[in-house]
Parts: C-alpha cells; structure tokens; sequence
C-alpha cells in the first residue's frame, strides 16, 4: 500500500518526452497513477510540461493545507485593501503599506508543504481581487483564483480516496478475475467514465 510516513517526501521525476503535454490553463493537474513500485496507485501532480509529483497521503494533506493557507491569506488580503480602501477611503498606497505590515507579522507559508510547487497569494492592484500564482520552483505556471486553489485542495484530498478504491479495484480485477495487468490499468482508468455523483 502508501506509504503513511509524515517524513516522506514528495518523488519527483521528469515526464517522459514521448507522453504528449496536454493543455492546462491553471499549470498543475491532479490524478492517480500506478506507483512506480507497482504496489498501489498514489496522488500524482502534474505541473509544467515535465514535472510529476507523487504524494502519500500525508504528503497530500500537507498541500491541501499549504494551497489553502495560501488562498485563505490571498482573500483576507483583498478583504483589508478593499475595507481600508472603501470604508476609511484610504489611498491605495497607503493600504498596500498596511497589507504589507499585517504579511510581515504572520507566519511564513512553509514551502516543505508544496514542495517543489509554490503558491503565493497576492492582490491584483487594479481589480483588488484575491489570486494564488502557481509556481514550479521559481517559474510562474500559472494563476489562480481563490475558488481555483479551494477545488484544487479538495480535489488533491479527494484523489487518496481515489487512490485506494483504484488500488482495490486493481488487486480485485488481477488476483481475483485473473484480469493482465495492462488490461487492469485499462479498467482501472476507464471507470471514472461510469461513475455519476447523483
């Protein structure tokens, strides 16, 4: 099975060069892929055109928490710009001196919990509107809303449940109905298309 060690850190590794890259307008998808140990399927993030990143579900909590600490400060930004800007009619330069004081005295976003994925919250100057940017070490991938980085959290949570019932689902189709692996990997894939939620 995964792995549950709280000292696990993420696996990291290049995307194969023969995987075609798919589109992704918000720089990081979620979903569960065969372990390379081939014991179980694990969470597995893929960001840019050639990083995945497989998580334990440990690890997953740590970057649910760590994109919605980001998210959560990216709002409560926005909310002081726009009360000190609308109910005290305080200039603009003025309240981004403010929201940079209230940054400074809070504790850091530690970036163990994303690793190597980095979310920075932030304030668009114009619109005053909360975003997330989306970073692979240093280079930007993308940008996020508030609601992006939440479904993006619930979803990272979401997908080690996913994980373990495609983990069952697997074992059930090879030990029990003799099922190949590739065909298994197949099913397992494939079931998603007949799952309904209602």
């Amino acid at each position: 099975m995964v792995s549950k060690d709280p000292t696990d850190r993420p696996v990291v590794r290049k995307r194969s060069a023969t995987k075609a890259p798919h589109p992704r307008p918000t720089g990081v998808t979620v979903k569960t892929i065969w372990s390379e140990d081939h014991e179980a399927y694990v969470v597995a993030l893929e960001a840019a055109d050639d990083v995945v990143v497989t998580l334990t579900p440990v690890m997953a909590f740590d970057h649910a928490r760590g994109v919605l600490a980001a998210a959560h400060r990216a709002a409560y930004d926005a909310a002081v710009v726009n009360q000190l800007t609308t109910k005290l009619n305080l200039p603009l330069n003025t309240v981004a001196t403010v929201a940079n004081l209230i940054r400074d005295e809070r504790s850091r976003l530690d970036p163990a919990d994303t690793d190597p994925l980095r979310f920075e919250p932030g304030v668009d100057g114009k619109t005053l509107r909360p975003y997330i940017t989306v970073s692979v070490g240093i280079e930007p991938v993308g940008q996020w809303s508030v609601a992006e980085a939440d479904g993006h959290a619930r979803t990272v949570l979401s997908a080690v449940e996913k994980a373990n019932l495609d983990t069952v689902y697997h074992q059930v189709l090879t030990a029990t109905m003799g099922m190949d692996e590739w065909r298994a990997k197949n099913m397992v894939a494939d079931v998603g298309t007949f799952r309904r939620y209602n």
